[in-house]
């Protein structure tokens, strides 16, 4: 099986996480991965997300960068978590080289353990799919 997302790097500072990640082509999600992830995270689709076609993610999430919806999926799986529901995550994603597929990560955190767990998890869902 040919992974999707393979993480480079990752670092942790006081209450965010770093993460650089290289993607294999094709670079983007699809309507059919955009599917999946309201099934598999019902929800994401209303994140807050800054995106020139709206303001959630939900108006991209058919077509943005895996890194992208790698950010969305760590940013769900963590707030899911959380117990106390006033929290509020946030994160951002930029290409370092998108012709390479090179893309950096940032992802508040309240316990980066919680974090940790759902990069992982995040990115096991994206190489299957």
């Amino acid at each position: 099986m040919q992974k999707h997302i393979n993480i480079t790097r990752v670092e942790i500072l006081t209450g965010r996480m770093r993460v650089d990640v290289t993607l294999s082509e094709p670079y983007c999600s699809t309507p059919q991965l955009a599917q999946k992830l309201v099934k598999e995270y019902p929800g994401i689709q209303t994140h807050a997300c800054k995106n020139a076609e709206g303001k959630t993610f939900g108006c991209v999430m058919d077509h943005t960068s895996l890194a992208h919806v790698l950010e969305h999926i760590i940013v769900h799986l963590q707030a899911t978590r959380e117990c106390d529901k006033s929290v509020v995550f946030a994160g951002n994603t930029r290409w370092i080289n998108q012709k390479e597929g090179r893309a950096h990560i940032e992802v508040s955190f309240n316990d980066d353990l919680v974090a940790l767990a759902s990069l992982k998890k995040a990115v096991a869902f994206l190489n299957e799919n």
